[in-house]
C-alpha cells in the first residue's frame, strides 16, 4: 500500500503531513523528482512544482495536459540523464504512479492528483538543453 493516509486532490499539504501520508522522509525539503522504492510497495514518484521554482514548469490553466522540466539546476548547465530524468522517461513504457504537488506559497503543497508521462523531450531552451516532460492530469487522488 503505497498510501498511508488518504490524501485528497485539490486539498492542501505540508511537507511532514506529506511524508506522514505516504510513510516517508524527504529531509530538509523536497525535491522535484522524488523516487520512492519501499521495500514492501512497487516503486513510485512524488512530483513537486514550485510556482517561484527555477525550472518554469507549465502548469497553469485548466488544461489537463501540462510541461514539467527534469531536474538539473540552471546554473549547473545543459541537463543529464540522472536517476530521477531516466525514472520519469521511463515511465512511459512502464507505468509508475505519479503523485503531483504543487506550491505557491511556501510550505503549502496542494495535491493535483496522479500524472501521467505522455512524452518528453530534449530540447534547448535558449540558455541550456533540458528535459521537457509532456505530462497529463488523470484526475484521479491514488492508483
Amino acid at each position: 500500500m503505497i498510501l498511508h493516509k488518504d490524501i485528497q486532490v485539490g486539498k492542501t499539504y505540508s511537507q511532514e503531513e506529506i511524508e506522514e501520508s505516504f510513510n516517508t522522509k524527504f529531509g530538509y525539503r523536497l525535491a522535484g523528482i522524488n523516487i520512492r522504492n519501499p521495500e514492501d510497495d512497487p516503486k513510485y514518484i512524488i512530483l513537486t512544482s514550485k510556482e517561484s521554482g527555477p525550472y518554469n514548469d507549465e502548469l497553469s490553466g485548466d488544461t489537463e495536459e501540462f510541461f514539467y522540466i527534469g531536474e538539473g539546476l540552471p546554473d549547473k548547465g545543459d541537463q543529464e540523464k540522472t536517476n530521477a530524468n531516466k525514472t520519469l522517461i521511463n515511465s512511459i513504457d512502464n507505468y509508475l504512479p505519479i503523485f503531483l504537488f504543487v506550491s505557491q506559497n511556501p510550505g503549502e503543497w496542494e495535491y493535483q492528483g496522479l500524472v501521467d508521462v505522455l512524452n518528453y523531450q530534449y530540447v534547448n531552451n535558449g540558455e541550456r538543453n533540458i528535459f521537457r516532460f509532456k505530462m497529463r492530469k488523470l484526475g484521479i487522488s491514488k492508483p
